[in-house]
């Protein structure tokens, strides 16, 4: 039998965090940590290459904070970033680009991609508040593409489309391998949709 969990949706989750900010945790430290979790559980999925997804908010951030463990450890590393990122997400960026780690702004063909790929889905995260459009519905359709070659797809929090408080996907949301719920276990992924699109949590 499964043991019970608390599940959060974007208010308990906002709530948390700022519970957290009050004990004198920083958003840079959690996007760290984040980071972190992530690079672990990627090399369960053993694969030669990696492709990171950038996008605005502190998802992305957690994105950027798993690729500096990444590029750390000598991975094969490639990172996208949806637009210019801002706060403790800035700060990551910068760190990297100042590690020579190149991070691009357009996607590449996804018939490039192949199953020596794991992709690394931090587009969205629990802000989700109408349907993606323009780079972002882009960069999804573009992951699920790239999983249709064979990649492995592993999202941050939620898969990036799907909607934190209920599980209701958007026209187009990732299809994920694995998604690692970082900090509190995110309502979306166990209700609605939410578990056919999450794969393993």
């Amino acid at each position: 039998m499964c043991d019970k969990i608390q599940l959060f949706d974007e208010k308990s989750t906002k709530n948390f965090e700022k519970y957290l900010f009050s004990k004198g945790i920083s958003s840079l430290l959690l996007m760290m940590r984040a980071g972190l979790s992530v690079y672990k559980l990627s090399k369960k999925f053993k694969k030669k290459k990696i492709f990171v997804l950038v996008g605005p908010g502190n998802n992305g951030g957690d994105a950027l904070a798993f690729a500096f463990y990444a590029y750390m450890q000598e991975e094969d590393i490639q990172v996208y970033s949806l637009s210019k990122n801002r706060g403790d997400s800035y700060k990551i960026n910068m760190l990297l680009k100042n590690l020579n780690l190149t991070i691009i702004s357009k996607l590449p063909k996804f018939s490039d991609f192949n199953e020596d790929y794991l992709i690394i889905d931090g587009l969205l995260g629990i802000g989700l508040s109408r349907e993606p459009k323009d780079k972002l519905l882009k960069a999804i359709k573009w992951i699920n593409k790239v999983k249709e070659n064979g990649a492995k797809v592993i999202s941050i929090d939620l898969p990036s489309g799907l909607n934190i408080n209920n599980g209701v996907a958007s026209k187009s949301t990732v299809n994920a391998d694995a998604t690692i719920m970082t900090l509190v276990a995110k309502q979306g992924c166990y209700t609605g949709e939410g578990m056919e699109y999450s794969g393993i949590c």
